[in-house]
This record gives C-alpha cells, structure tokens and sequence, in this order.
C-alpha cells in the first residue's frame, strides 16, 4: 500500500483516513482542511472533520488552528526560510487570491 499524500489527494468528495496511532493522521487531516479553506474556498462551517474522542476533537482543532498560522507564517517569509515548499506555496496562492 502506497503512503497517502495530503498534497495530492482529490478535494472533492468524502474520504477515510484510518490508520495507527503515530502515522501522521493528524497532520494529513490538517493539511487538507487547509486545503479546502485556500484550493476549494470552503468556509470552515462548511467542512466537516469527524473524530471519535472529545479530547482527539479538541486535539485536532488546536493543531488545525496551529496549521493555519503555520500557513499565513509561510506565506510571509522568503522560500528560503520554510520548511514546507508546498505550503509556502498554498500561502502564497492564497495570498495573490484575497489581494484580487
């Protein structure tokens, strides 16, 4: 079975991420729900992130808010400077898209 890559994977439709614990699942669900926010232009009313736990919600939510920050830091600072080519990426397009 191939990795799953949050950057490729298709934004229209529903989707399962299921995996063990440790295996990045977290990280993946914040990507793409940065994703829809900038590539779809969902609102976050309109995008639904389900979880078992009260305390993996509230989890998820802080590292969703932590991923956003992380996105419009990126967008600030020169390529060099981030970790992430592909959301400095994201936050540049997403930048030149509000300034329009």
């Amino acid at each position: 079975m191939k990795p799953l890559d949050a950057w490729q994977v298709d934004l229209r439709g529903t989707s399962l991420i299921e995996a063990s614990a440790g295996t990045g699942k977290t990280h993946t669900l914040t990507t793409l729900y940065l994703r829809l926010l900038v590539e779809s232009d969902l609102l976050p009313s309109q995008i639904l992130v389900v979880t078992y736990t009260e305390a993996a919600t509230a989890e998820l939510r802080t590292r969703v808010r932590e991923r956003i920050q992380q996105a419009i830091r990126a967008g600030e600072r020169e390529s060099g400077e981030v970790d992430d080519e592909a959301l400095r990426e994201l936050a540049v397009r997403a930048r030149r898209r509000a300034e329009k």
